[in-house]
């Protein structure tokens, strides 16, 4: 009984520390954005030449401090869907998904980015697929990050590949590319929160380590599953399941 009594005690104190811990960091990451929001936008007012003309090194600077405010708010727009993810208050909007137009419209959306490195990218849709029923918000946010990762980590001229399949009352979709890989030993870590693969050209990329971990707690949301695969002929293989209308 005292064993129970004080495990109780500690799960409750445990509990307890994590609401503080959310809601502090909620509260830094809302105060955050405050003055990030405006060093971006008289930046932008600034890189508009609204004021005059800049010389070509002004632009450069400009452009980084954009670059650098874009990236810092993505960090803290992650922190702030984990906070949610944490605290159950992630509210899911199920609806008839189109995923053909989904995925079009996504690699779209980093079709520079593919131009840039000369990415050779392919899609694979199967035929009558089942209409799927998700929340395409949330199902749009795991695929561009899974997408994003695979164009980040290939190296010029590499491929990059996403299929789709029928699984009776699911749907897989693979993102594999050719790029760096992740070792055996990394590959259910890179799910946790603030964890990244060890390598020495993964550290060439800025990031929290929290893309991985918010869209396992999407997938979840949806009583998916995602992994990676074993990959012998190196790159990753990114594998998501969902049920055609899990909710």
């Amino acid at each position: 009984n005292e064993r129970t009594e004080q495990l109780v005690k500690t799960i409750a104190e445990l509990e307890s520390a994590n609401r503080y811990k959310s809601q502090f960091l909620a509260n830094m990451s809302h105060e955050l954005r405050t003055p990030l929001n405006s060093i971006l936008g008289f930046s932008r007012f600034l890189q508009d030449k609204v004021l005059g003309e800049l010389n070509a090194k002004q632009e450069e600077f400009i452009g980084i401090i954009i670059e650098s405010g874009n990236h810092l708010l993505d960090l803290i727009n992650d922190i702030l869907d984990l906070i949610k993810l944490d605290q159950h208050i992630e509210k899911v909007i199920p609806a008839p998904v189109n995923l053909n137009k989904l995925i079009y419209d996504l690699v779209d959306l980093f079709r520079p980015q593919i131009h840039a490195k000369k990415l050779h990218f392919t899609i694979h849709i199967e035929d009558h697929l089942p209409a799927p029923y998700w929340d395409i918000k949330k199902i749009r946010q795991i695929l561009a990050n899974l997408i994003s990762n695979a164009i980040k980590f290939t190296p010029a001229r590499g491929s990059v590949t996403v299929t789709v399949q029928n699984q009776k009352d699911k749907i897989k979709i693979i993102v594999s590319d050719t790029g760096i890989g992740v070792p055996t030993e990394m590959r259910e870590k890179v799910f946790l929160a603030f964890e990244q693969a060890d390598s020495s050209y993964t550290k060439l990329y800025r990031g929290a380590g929290l893309g991985l971990s918010i869209s396992k707690s999407l997938v979840d949301l949806h009583k998916g599953a995602i992994w990676l695969e074993e990959n012998p002929g190196g790159g990753t293989i990114a594998c998501l399941l969902l049920p055609v209308k899990p909710f």
